[in-house]
This record gives structure tokens, C-alpha cells and sequence, in this order.
């Protein structure tokens, strides 16, 4: 399981059990958008965001620690997704 972040702010493809093409999150697609609501909602975050254009470089909240917290999040969210679908 390579779920590496590439340069373009999404996760490598991968492939189900079956070959097929697993549908890749994007920074800009509504599921991303989702997940950063729940994320606010779930952790009481007073959402202080970076400008979308820096998104693509690992930069979505202004404050660091929140940052982090993040991104650990979202691959949480990608793996588990991952093994969903497998």
C-alpha cells in the first residue's frame, strides 16, 4: 500500500484486489472540501485557512500544529478508504 502524497496534493493512485482504478482524492474536489469541514467540526477548529493556492504545497491551515493534525487526518481518512475498497 503506497499511499505517498505526490506533488499535485492528491494520493497516489491504487488498485483494488480486482485491478480496477480506485478514485484518487483531488485538493479542489468536494470530497477534500468534506473532509476538511468534518475536520473542523470534529476538533472544534476555528478555521483559519491558507490561500487554496497553497494547498497543493501542504500548507491548508495557518496555524501549524492544526496543519499537522490535518494532514494526519486526511491520510487516516485515504488509508482507511483504501482498505474499504479493497
Amino acid at each position: 500500500m503506497d499511499i505517498n502524497q505526490n506533488r499535485g496534493g492528491s494520493i497516489a493512485p491504487q488498485h483494488n484486489q480486482n485491478n480496477q482504478e480506485l478514485k484518487v482524492m483531488q485538493i479542489k474536489d468536494k470530497e477534500h472540501y468534506d473532509l476538511m469541514n468534518e475536520f473542523d467540526k470534529q476538533f472544534k477548529v476555528i478555521p483559519k485557512r491558507e490561500p487554496e493556492e497553497l494547498w497543493a504545497k501542504g500548507f491548508l491551515y495557518q496555524h501549524g500544529e492544526t496543519n499537522k493534525a490535518f494532514i494526519a487526518f486526511r491520510h487516516g481518512y485515504g488509508l482507511a478508504k483504501l482498505i474499504y475498497n479493497q
